[in-house]
């Protein structure tokens, strides 16, 4: 009995714990609920990973095609004629690019277009003053010069410029002369002169300078000086790989050649991109009404700045309005169209005198009149077929005057003509006389240059009235 009591006790224990679960039993309803959830989420995230990661490749590869096709249409070439040949910086492509005015942050120097040049230069400072003596070479604020920069530069040839000091004016002037393989030769002047004392009867003490002008090989050759009677520097000769053998001469005085190559043909090509840069400007640019202007592509929803930033003008932060619509006007902007349109047209004129206009003045002849420098025979000269005469310019600038001051429909356009014409006219003859110490009897129609009987004091001095303006 006792026996199946304790038998009876076990069942009754065994019986309280849980059944173990077989495998064809399925868990109870509120496990599958949670494992079904925790199986969902995971899908959700597994989803969005991978809709995230297409559109990032597909975000990347647009971008890199925009990238790819933006990049081309910027480096398009222009469909005209190119301005430069490849590799125009050589010496054996443009040679006479190759030596120029390329040194910047120095008052005046020469080097070549190539990164390993022979470079030349000059530096000077004033001696026996109290005032400042300090060395003159690098462009500095603290130098205190009253101004500086280039009178005239053709970019190849030639070039004047002006250094204006505390008491005196340096005048750098440079020319080459074409030759070679290398650009040919190169010759330099400076002039001082003193600034006239405002007071009548003061006579300041001339300024003693000194003029320094230096060459450097940079560790790319081998330079040596000559001196002349063991005192003044004469020459230097040196020897580059760049350039061979090579020699620079330090002359007491030298004349200046105002030699100069035509750039008409540099011109030709490059006025299409001048007027496709110009054109665009004028189109793009461009306000509701007539020659107004105002800078495009700023953003008038924005609150991001105090106003919206002009980063096309270059004057990125300038005070504009501070919410930009089509009643804006940009004066920087209408400067800068007035001024290239003065320019283009410059150049137009240029490029389309073929007519009786020149820089010089007018010709004899009409360059279009088939008979425009023709002999009449091998030993009759085209004496008044083209060259520019004074007699005929007189009458023309005479003709101008009067009419600049006559009321009538065409009184601007002739004082502008009148202007233009007579200075060029003055400038010209004042130029050649400058240079050779005649007065010509013709200039010539192309380069200005005085030729024909000098010294001609007939009616080329009719120059003289005409800068009286006495018609």
């Amino acid at each position: 009995m006792a026996r199946r009591m304790g038998r009876q006790r076990k069942r009754v224990v065994a019986g309280e714990a849980v059944p173990l679960l077989r495998k064809d039993d399925k868990p109870p309803a509120f496990h599958r609920k949670d494992k079904k959830k925790k199986v969902d989420i995971g899908k959700v995230f597994i989803n969005i990973s991978i809709g995230l990661c297409i559109f990032s490749l597909a975000w990347f590869f647009y971008a890199l095609h925009m990238r790819s096709s933006l990049a081309k249409r910027v480096v398009t070439p222009h469909p005209s004629p190119r301005v430069l040949d490849a590799n125009s910086s050589s010496a054996a492509v443009s040679a006479d690019r190759f030596w120029g005015s390329y040194r910047p942050q120095v008052y005046f120097g020469m080097k070549t277009r190539s990164s390993r040049s022979i470079v030349a230069g000059m530096m000077w400072m004033r001696q026996f003053a109290d005032m400042d003596v300090n060395l003159r070479h690098t462009c500095e604020q603290g130098d205190r010069l009253q101004g500086y920069g280039w009178l005239m530069h053709d970019g190849i040839t030639f070039g004047v410029q002006e250094i204006r000091d505390s008491d005196f004016t340096l005048t750098t002037e440079f020319v080459k002369r074409m030759g070679g393989d290398h650009g040919g030769d190169w010759t330099w002047r400076v002039t001082a002169k003193q600034h006239v004392s405002a007071g009548f009867f003061s006579a300041p003490q001339a300024p003693v300078l000194s003029l320094m002008f230096y060459t450097a090989a940079d560790t790319q050759g081998s330079l040596e000086a000559h001196l002349e009677d063991g005192k003044r520097l004469a020459s230097v000769t040196g020897f580059s790989k760049e350039l061979g053998n090579f020699k620079i001469t330090f002359r007491k005085s030298e004349l200046l050649e105002p030699a100069s190559r035509p750039t008409l043909p540099f011109l030709r090509r490059l006025f299409p991109r001048l007027k496709t840069w110009f054109d665009w400007y004028n189109t793009t640019q461009t306000g509701p009404l007539p020659n107004s202007y105002r800078w495009r592509g700023r953003d008038k929803d924005t609150n991001l700045f105090l106003n919206p930033k002009t980063l096309t003008s270059g004057l990125d932060d300038y005070p504009r309005a501070s919410h930009p619509s089509a009643d804006e006007r940009h004066v920087d902007l209408h400067c800068w169209m007035a001024l290239s349109s003065g320019i283009m047209a410059s150049i137009a004129r240029l490029l389309d005198s073929n007519k009786l206009w020149t820089p010089y003045g007018l010709r004899s002849l009409s360059r279009a009149d088939p008979l425009y420098m023709k002999r009449n025979t091998e030993h009759d000269a085209p004496y008044w077929r083209g060259p520019i005469w004074i007699n005929i310019n007189y009458l023309a600038v005479r003709a101008l005057h009067h009419y600049s001051n006559a009321e009538g429909p065409h009184r601007e356009k002739a004082a502008a003509l009148y202007q233009e014409l007579r200075t060029n006219i003055i400038n010209n003859v004042y130029r050649q006389y400058a240079e050779t110490g005649y007065v010509w009897e013709q200039y010539n129609d192309g380069t200005g240059r005085g030729q024909g009987s000098h010294p001609f004091t007939g009616w080329s001095a009719l120059t003289v009235l005409m800068m009286a303006e006495q018609y």
